[in-house]
């Protein structure tokens, strides 16, 4: 279950991206300072920008940007849209037949477990 959690951080943070500075050694992050904890937290559980099974990842569960609900802050909460390829799983979640897609909600707690 845990992979599928950082499967899913790194999934709904498209627009973040974490690198190390070829120079310096440093650790860089671009886009969003509030996804780049979700993104650092995917990166140590092994799910890297361009890398190994993230790049299979990017394309079985490619993001529906049509169906995307983006984040506001009167609603602090966000939504993406992912599609499920022919195995209907992501990770160690397996989904039932008639599942096309799933949705990753991303926001503030207090919001979110008022929608549950």
């Amino acid at each position: 279950m845990a992979c599928a959690h950082l499967a899913c951080s790194f999934l709904t943070c498209h627009g973040t991206a974490l690198a190390r500075d070829a120079d310096t050694g440093a650790w860089r992050v671009t886009g969003n300072m509030t996804e780049a904890a979700l993104k650092v937290a995917a990166a140590k559980g092994g799910y890297w920008d361009d890398q190994g099974k993230v790049s299979e990842l990017l394309q079985t569960h490619a993001r529906a940007a049509d169906l995307e609900v983006p984040f506001s802050f009167q609603r602090k909460m966000m939504c993406t849209v992912h599609r499920l390829p022919e195995t209907r799983q992501l990770e160690s979640l397996q989904f039932p037949a008639r599942c096309t897609h799933f949705a990753i909600l991303k926001g503030a707690p207090d919001k979110l477990i008022q929608k549950l």
